[in-house]
């Protein structure tokens, strides 16, 4: 199976989302990760708590980009979709970093800006590119 440029950004999406970290208050960190865990534990015992749209829409695009990774036929609009869900925590997260000067949240959320510009690259020039 040949594994396309679309496939290994699609995996640079996954795992540099999954690398995502946090840090808030006194001495409280997490990678995105370890706050899926959390949040799937907590999801089991009361099922509404993931219908708060900063828990909803990541998974659901995290969801959406796995599932992206593993289709033949790539559907452009189910990828924007799932990085948008994505993006949403993640640009968060960095802008917060950003303001706050921590420079750990920057790095690790970094990787994740760059395969987003990347997979918005392809698309629009899978898009440009004229059909035989």
């Amino acid at each position: 199976m040949l594994i396309t440029k679309t496939k290994w950004i699609h995996l640079g999406l996954v795992a540099s989302f999954l690398i995502g970290y946090m840090e808030w208050g006194k001495d409280q960190k997490m990678f995105i990760f370890q706050a899926f865990a959390d949040i799937i534990e907590k999801g089991m015992a009361d099922p509404i708590t993931l219908l708060h749209p900063f828990i909803l829409f990541p998974l659901l695009g995290f969801v959406g980009i796995l599932y992206a990774l593993f289709k033949s036929k790539q559907s452009r609009t189910l990828t924007l979709l799932s990085i948008g869900g994505m993006a949403l925590i993640m640009l968060f997260i960095f802008f917060i970093g950003v303001f706050m000067g921590n420079v750990k949240m920057i790095l690790y959320n970094l990787p994740f800006m760059v395969f987003m510009v990347l997979e918005v690259l392809a698309l629009r020039a899978s898009r440009n590119k004229p059909s035989a």
